[in-house]
């Protein structure tokens, strides 16, 4: 059932001379996903003919490889069921978090009312298996509410260490805080959600499964088509010669 979208907000200021441009870490809480690692930032612009200071707000990317083996950024979130309206939620955030650096307080913590519809029920998934990995089944994209898609995710499987039962796990990106520890930058805390993203994600690479080993027959079908093809091709020429 869809409902209008309430944001709401962590924000906590930062002095650091080792990142003099970092003003603040912030979080958001959005339907039933948690969103951390926001930054904000003060850069210089040229506004008006005067260089002045503005703050943005830079939401967490995950660092990959593209096809040509070069280092590349994308958004682990990427807000709105299309392009328009995740630049109008991306700036409706961008702005409540920028907000929230006005009080005096070094964390505040600000909620607003949105026009965006979320259905925090729905979960979707598009996983794809990773057969050269021995720890990771799948990995892809979750889809939530109608208004977020979050990647990458790993499929996993995992082992209860007292009975020993195999159950599937699902991971989100993860970070390392200064004491070694890892925490997820995006998860889902609403009861029941992670379960799902496991059942849908499930789904998804169960169906991408069956049909890598369908075009796989058929790859293999027409390969062993197009040899036969050449053996009877190849008999038909010896035969020929064997004629003149």
């Amino acid at each position: 059932m869809k409902e209008k979208l309430k944001l709401e907000a962590q924000v906590t200021k930062v002095e650091s001379e080792k990142a003099p441009d970092l003003k603040a870490l912030a979080s958001i809480q959005l339907g039933g996903f948690r969103i951390n690692n926001i930054r904000v930032v003060e850069r210089e612009t040229l506004k008006h003919g005067d260089i002045r200071p503005i703050k943005k707000v830079l939401f967490p990317l995950h660092k990959g490889v593209n096809a040509d083996g070069e280092t590349e950024y994308k958004d682990i979130v990427t807000f709105g069921k299309d392009e328009e309206q995740g630049k109008k939620l991306r700036n409706v955030i961008s702005n409540m978090i920028i907000k929230g650096l006005e009080g005096e307080e070094r964390t505040t913590k600000i909620s607003k009312e949105t026009d965006f519809e979320i259905d925090k029920d729905f979960v979707s998934a598009y996983i794809n298996p990773t057969p050269n990995s021995e720890k990771i089944l799948g990995a892809g994209t979750v889809y939530y509410g109608g208004l977020i898609s979050i990647k990458p995710v790993y499929l996993k499987e995992a082992i209860n260490s007292t009975t020993n039962e195999k159950f599937n796990v699902i991971n989100f990106e993860t970070r390392v805080n200064k004491d070694n520890e890892y925490s997820e930058v995006v998860y889902p805390n609403q009861e029941g959600l992670r379960k799902k993203c496991v059942e849908e994600s499930m789904k998804s690479l169960k169906k991408n499964q069956e049909q890598l080993n369908e075009d796989s027959k058929d790859e293999k079908e027409e390969k062993s088509t197009k040899k036969n093809s050449n053996k009877k091709k190849k008999q038909k020429e010896e035969q020929e010669d064997a004629e003149l």
